[in-house]
């Protein structure tokens, strides 16, 4: 009795020191991607709703061979979720490692097939190119360095959601249309 008394108080002892080193990793981890990244960076880490897209996406009538790339995923889980509800292939760019790590954990561990996660920099990130949709949530300093980037490299014919900040005056022609959102508002531009 008492050997399994102690192997019992051993194995309590474990417990409460993963839980506080588990906890521990957890507020490390949050204080990175919510705190640091969005201030190194210029992209808040907040998520967004795919429901909130849906709409979007049936006003460009999508179709199976598109492509939607996040610039700014943070973990993927837009474009995870966005793959799961539409037949669209997601690609997600992101500069924190954390996030990128967290992001093709969750990828794996669900065995989520048409989603991808890469850790790069938007400037230096080339498989948007390619994008029938991007999608960002930047702040209006972040945008305007990358306006020169979307004018540049978005191929004709795509599109451009940007979720609470509107592109420059310039960008007015190509606006399409603005959607409501719970807390932002989402616009709609053709390239």
């Amino acid at each position: 009795m008492e050997v399994i008394l102690h192997y019992l108080a051993w194995t309590l002892i474990l417990l409460v020191y993963a839980a506080i080193l588990g906890g521990l990793i957890g507020i490390i981890y949050h204080l990175i991607a919510m705190g640091i990244t969005p201030i190194m960076t210029g992209i808040p880490f907040l998520q967004t709703d795919a429901n909130e897209l849906i709409p979007i996406l049936e006003e460009i009538k999508i179709s199976p061979n598109m492509l939607m790339v996040d610039l700014g995923c943070g973990d993927g889980q837009l474009i995870s979720d966005i793959s799961k509800k539409t037949p669209l292939k997601t690609l997600g760019c992101e500069v924190n490692p954390l996030l990128v790590w967290r992001g093709r954990f969750l990828n794996w561990i669900f065995r989520r097939k048409n989603t991808s996660i890469f850790k790069a920099k938007i400037e230096e990130f080339h498989d948007w190119k390619d994008a029938d949709i991007t999608f960002i949530f930047l702040y209006p300093p972040a945008i305007a360095k990358l306006e020169d980037y979307f004018r540049d490299h978005l191929k004709k014919g795509s599109y451009l959601i940007s979720r609470a900040f509107p592109l420059s005056e310039e960008w007015k022609n190509k606006l399409v249309k603005e959607f409501p959102g719970k807390q932002f508002p989402y616009f709609l531009y053709k390239i």
